[in-house]
């Protein structure tokens, strides 16, 4: 007959041999634990990485807060931009040929088309596009506060005057005016392009060396 310690001795071998020999299903166990563990371990870092991403774009772009849609409905905004007719090159310095600048006149106007005095900031740039290499004349820049001040009204055309000195003189007579303006309420850009023909101050004459008289 068994006596009871050589019953524990016994169940101490076979729990020992069941310590050094896992079975199948405790192998699958740890595996599978091993796998979640490390996805676990991955979605943290990609989790922490876009917190980082994320916080980054904000530091670069704040976010600026806006009326709902419901909201907006309630006022005139702006729906476009369009050119007033005398957009056109202007001569600065009577005293020397050709047009020194371009003066863009520029209407915000609703959604029924009509001028309104809308607030907000302009980025007026114009190009040469017959020209090689880089052709943009010039880029000159108005904020919502220095706009202001340019609103204009002439007999019944309300609009922006906008003048643009050359800061690279075109060299051909079609020039390009693209005008960004971007609405302060909505803060939504609205852009208008329009070609215009200007005169262009003469090449100057290139100097010439004095000539000698031969001496006989």
């Amino acid at each position: 007959m068994l006596r009871l310690c050589d019953i524990l001795y016994l169940g101490t071998l076979i729990f020992v041999a069941g310590c050094c020999h896992p079975s199948e299903d405790n192998i699958r166990l740890r595996k599978i634990n091993q796998e979640l563990t490390a996805k676990v371990s991955n979605l943290t870092t990609q989790k922490e990485g876009d917190e980082r991403t994320i916080a980054g774009l904000l530091a670069r772009s704040p976010t600026i807060a806006t009326l709902p849609r419901s909201e907006l409905d309630k006022f005139w905004k702006t729906a476009g931009i369009k050119f007033g007719n005398l957009t056109g090159g202007i001569d600065q310095d009577p005293a020397k040929p050709g047009l020194e600048a371009v003066r863009v006149y520029i209407n915000t106007v609703d959604d029924n088309g009509q001028a309104i005095q809308a607030a907000g900031s302009f980025v007026v740039e114009a190009f040469d596009l017959a020209a090689t290499g880089n052709n943009r004349l010039g880029r000159w820049t108005w904020d919502t506060i220095s706009a202001r001040s340019q609103w204009r009204s002439f007999l019944f055309d309300f609009c922006y005057e906008l003048t643009c000195p050359w800061i690279t003189v075109p060299r051909h007579p079609d020039v390009t005016i693209r005008v960004t303006f971007t609405d302060e309420l909505t803060h939504i850009p609205f852009t208008a392009v329009k070609m215009i023909h200007v005169d262009i101050p003469p090449p100057p004459i290139p100097a010439t060396a004095p000539t000698t008289a031969a001496v006989r």
